[in-house]
């Protein structure tokens, strides 16, 4: 390969952010010891060669609007080209290699409408972004935001916060350090040694994590999970697939849940843990100093008065926990650095008439694609045979033409009009033998009898006969295998129904699962208080008897309900303010908001009461001051958006995992699916925000 057609280099003490934009093209941005910033640009052919033989790389080049320059502490890199040039882009494309200062930080933009990106040995805030192509970023410290709409992502030996994002490729991580976020619409996530905040999220594909050392959040729609060597805390969920984890070293919290699955756990079993353990069956050992509730379809309790927060739920799945010495997992002993395949038996043998019909294509392809070149080459280089293998050729296209369209014709006809399928082929084979003939004797006709053949090839002309039998065979295969897509496309279509019918059934159970649910703590509480006030301030007492018993219509009223107005929503909210307000005295206050012409947009049933609760409950009963909750609605980029804030004390690590935020979390995701945002700001403003598709 040539050298670049164009280099160009500036002092880097005058620069401190470089953007990149080009339409197609690779682009490398590189470290080295240098102190200079120096641009490379070459041509290289991506298309076919025969194009650009008679084009030099500087003709190329000026057809293209290419910049290279310095403006004020901004370094300018764009290649596009000239009006009319839109058609070279696919013969030829203009490559960038930057080099920079290793130990400069450096602002950095690239953008590409496709073409792959290349990031090593570079220090700063790199944000780039490609339509088609992959990302590889190597050995990077600061900040990097990646972005490709085709292409995989592959991330090695950086210690630097990166942000990854695909919509329809694979991302892998390896021996990197930082917050580290990975998300793929259509890919699988693979994860090794890493070491910080990492978070994965894949909605149609397969994770895998080994030998991690932090906080670990996963989730997928559509897809296994497996973790192993996980030092720290782990959160995983998955809609439709299996969790296997592997905890050497456990965190503040373990949090795993599967919709349609089975979650295989192993652990240390010896340590401090809160229990909440459900599934079809469960099965763990018999903890030491344990305290609570032990029963085959779920476990509550504590072991050694408590200590790491373990949620544990298949909701249509087992539940399997063993200790990490026990070994007991045939999964947990593997690595996924090291995977063993083994086909399942049989896989290599074939049924006779599959053998056989593979070996009748496989031979027809070879042969005609030989036939296609000994015939062009004879055509165009035989001068006295011409005529009768052009003869032979436009006999072929005959040939082909006839089983065409009696394919396109006949197919559907003879699939939903005729019984049995032996009569189909008979059919279809005396059709196709029947046009043949009446093609090849039009061929006669108008061509071969102004021929002039010889002596030496009469036989030719009687043996043609033999390629009438030709479209006989080509429609029969393509008869079989289009009988064959109809059968599995009818059944994949079946089990979808029924799938999708099990999956209504299955949400509306557990959506009346989440709605019957009752916070029994908040009526012990409750009660409690009434009872304190009967004697104290009767008047009191009854007011909180009355708004107790309102607020408990509201749950019978929405019992078969799953969506309510934002307006009845607050009302619930009111009465349970009311109700804590009872309690509290002058030490609560609270502010209700909505946006004009929300009221009665529909929300779910009891969203907002359980994180208002959780506010009083882990917020508000905390301070010995006056205490205030702000519940807002607004609306904004066609989303509702509610945010529930409080001015308690800031929010523990292992906020998300307890029963009312979790119930929420739950009942969104049924309902809304990914259309739904659940976020948690634990900053000086603290709240929960929930964004809801309009």
């Amino acid at each position: 390969m040539s050298g670049p057609e164009i280099v160009k280099s500036w002092p880097s003490e005058g620069i401190r952010r470089i953007e990149t934009e080009s339409l197609f093209g690779n682009v490398h941005l590189r470290g080295h010891e240098s102190n200079k910033i120096r641009v490379e640009v070459s041509v290289r052919r991506s298309g076919w060669q025969f194009w650009i033989a008679s084009h030099n790389s500087q003709t190329v080049l000026d057809n293209f609007n290419i910049h290279l320059e310095q403006q004020g502490e901004v370094l300018l890199i764009k290649a596009f080209p000239k009006n009319g040039m839109i058609n070279w882009l696919r013969f030829i494309s203009v490559h960038f290699r930057i080099l920079v200062p290793q130990n400069r930080a450096l602002e950095t933009t690239i953008r590409l409408e496709a073409g792959n990106i290349r990031l090593e040995d570079c220090l700063g805030k790199h944000q780039v972004s490609t339509g088609a192509g992959m990302l590889r970023l190597e050995r990077l410290k600061g900040e990097v935001d990646g972005r490709t709409s085709a292409g995989s992502i592959d991330i090695r030996h950086c210690k630097a916060n990166i942000t990854a994002q695909t919509s329809a490729g694979t991302i892998e991580a390896r021996d990197s350090e930082g917050t580290i976020t990975l998300t793929t619409s259509a890919g699988t996530i693979e994860m090794y040694s890493l070491v910080g905040n990492i978070y994965a999220t894949s909605s149609a594909g397969t994770i895998e994590a080994r030998d991690i050392d932090g906080i670990l959040k996963v989730s997928t729609s559509a897809g296994t999970i497996e973790v192993r060597d996980m030092k720290g805390s782990l959160g995983a969920s998955t809609n439709l697939g299996t969790i296997e984890a592997e905890i050497v070293a456990p965190g503040e919290f373990l949090h795993l849940e599967s919709q349609a699955g089975n979650i295989d756990v192993q652990m240390p079993v010896s340590k401090g843990m809160d229990l909440h353990i459900s599934g079809t069956v469960v099965r763990a050992p018999r903890f030491e100093h344990f305290e609570g509730i032990f029963e085959r379809n779920r476990i509550e309790g504590k072991v050694k008065e408590g200590g790491i927060a373990v949620h544990i739920r298949a909701n249509a799945g087992n539940v399997r926990i063993g200790s990490s010495r026990s070994g007991t997992f045939r999964s947990i002993n593997k690595t996924l650095k090291d995977h063993t395949f083994t086909l399942p038996p049989g896989f290599f043998h074939l049924d006779l008439k599959g053998g056989l019909l593979a070996f009748g294509i496989c031979l027809m392809l070879t042969y005609g694609v030989s036939s296609i070149m000994y015939f062009s080459i004879e055509l165009t280089h035989n001068n006295a045979l011409s005529d009768i293998y052009l003869g032979v050729v436009i006999g072929n296209v005959i040939n082909a033409v006839t089983a065409l369209a009696l394919v396109f014709a006949f197919t559907k006809y003879l699939a939903h009009h005729i019984r049995h399928n032996w009569v189909k082929y008979l059919v279809l084979n005396v059709l196709a033998f029947v046009f043949s003939i009446l093609g090849q004797l039009l061929l006669i006709l108008v061509y071969w009898q102004y021929i002039e053949i010889g002596d030496s090839n009469e036989n030719t002309l009687s043996l043609s006969f033999l390629y009438m039998f030709i479209p006989c065979f080509v429609t029969s295969i393509y008869f079989f295998f289009w009988q064959r897509s109809q059968q599995i496309t009818r059944k994949i279509s079946e089990q979808e129904f029924q799938l999708v019918s099990l999956e209504k059934l299955k949400t509306r159970a557990e959506l009346d699962a989440l709605q019957a649910r009752i916070n029994p703590h908040f009526l012990y509480n409750s009660l409690n208080s009434i009872a304190g006030l009967v004697h104290e301030d009767a008047d009191k007492a009854e007011r909180m008897t009355l708004l107790l018993s309102r607020l408990f219509r509201f749950t019978i009223g929405t019992k078969d309900q799953h969506f309510n107005t934002v307006e009845h929503e607050l009302d619930i909210v009111r009465t349970y303010l009311d109700i804590e307000q009872v309690r509290f005295g002058n030490r609560l206050t609270y502010n209700l908001e909505v946006e004009e012409g929300l009221s009665q947009v529909k929300i779910p049933v009891f969203l907002l009461q359980p994180i208002v609760e959780n506010a009083i409950k882990h917020g508000i009963s905390k301070i010995s001051g006056d205490g205030r909750i702000e519940v807002k609605i607004t609306r904004s980029n066609n989303r509702i958006v509610l945010s529930i804030h409080d001015n308690g004390p800031a929010f523990q690590e292992n906020f998300f995992t307890g029963y009312g935020l979790q119930s929420i979390q739950d009942k969104i995701k049924l309902l809304y699916g990914e259309q739904a945002t659940f976020d948690i700001q634990n900053n000086d403003y603290k709240q929960v925000i929930i964004q809801l598709p309009c």
